[in-house]
Formats: C-alpha cells, sequence, structure tokens
C-alpha cells in the first residue's frame, strides 16, 4: 500500500512495508488462497476455483478432481447466492503439505425457494493443501465430524 503525500505541488510516495498485499510466508500464501477460493466461489467463478485445486485432489467421499468441479458447478446453478464467513485458520506445515483447519459459516439461497433448500451451517473443515510448482493447491478438503 502506498500513501502520497501533496506538498507545494509535489507528490511524494511514500511505502509503507507492513501493510503489504502480496504474501510473503508460506502460511500468508495458504490463507490467501483460501481467500481467493472463497470470494470465487461466492461469484460463481468455478472455473478460476479449479485453478487452486490441485489434478491429485481426493476427499473423503471419494470426489476427484473433475468431481468436485462438478458439485461446485451443481451448487453455482442450484444457489442464487452464496455468502461464505471464515474465520483465521490453524495451519500445521511440513514441508510442501499443510493440514488446514478451517472453521466457517455458509448462507446460500435457492434459485428456487419452492423446490430448493436455503443453505445455514457452520462448522469446521480439514483442507489439505501441497506447494506445487504453481503454487499451493488444495489436495483433499473434509468435513470435521
Amino acid at each position: 500500500m502506498s500513501i502520497f503525500l501533496i506538498s507545494c505541488g509535489t507528490v511524494k510516495k511514500i511505502d509503507i512495508p507492513f501493510i503489504n498485499k502480496n504474501p510473503s510466508t508460506e502460511r500468508e500464501k495458504i490463507i490467501a488462497v483460501l481467500d481467493t477460493v472463497e470470494k470465487l466461489i461466492e461469484r460463481k467463478q468455478i472455473k478460476k476455483v479449479m485453478d487452486y485445486v490441485s489434478i491429485e485432489y481426493r476427499d473423503d467421499q471419494n470426489r476427484k478432481y473433475n468431481d468436485i468441479r462438478e458439485y461446485l458447478q451443481s451448487i453455482v446453478r442450484d444457489y442464487r447466492v452464496i455468502r461464505i464467513t471464515r474465520a483465521t485458520p490453524e495451519i500445521q506445515m511440513d514441508g510442501n503439505k499443510a493440514t488446514v483447519l478451517d472453521t466457517f459459516g455458509t448462507v446460500a439461497e435457492p434459485y428456487n425457494p419452492v423446490q430448493g433448500v436455503p443453505v445455514n451451517i457452520q462448522g469446521k473443515v480439514i483442507i489439505t493443501l501441497q506447494k506445487e510448482p504453481e503454487g499451493w493447491k488444495i489436495k483433499s478438503w473434509s468435513p470435521l465430524l
């Protein structure tokens, strides 16, 4: 973030080092991936969401990469509005792998309120990520029982 000061007709740029939009630590990069995925789901941009999912994706429901894409596409098809809130996640790192405990809330309004079921859930999920050449990618996403 930069601040501009105007004085005597001159503009001076001051960089504030502690306010940085580019994540620098691996934890910050992981949080940035999860924040981006959240916003993309809310905007219903599933093709872009899939950029953050590993081709090796597999979850406890035995869904693979193409299965999770189809699942997310069905959510976008069925719900008019999707809002997600998340707490700061707990992250455990082990080299190029990370396990995240993420607390969330999701509210979704169906396109057809007569046939569709509104969603209002809170819970926790365990997300595993791995660092790939393109950056951190989601390898699995499972509810915490």
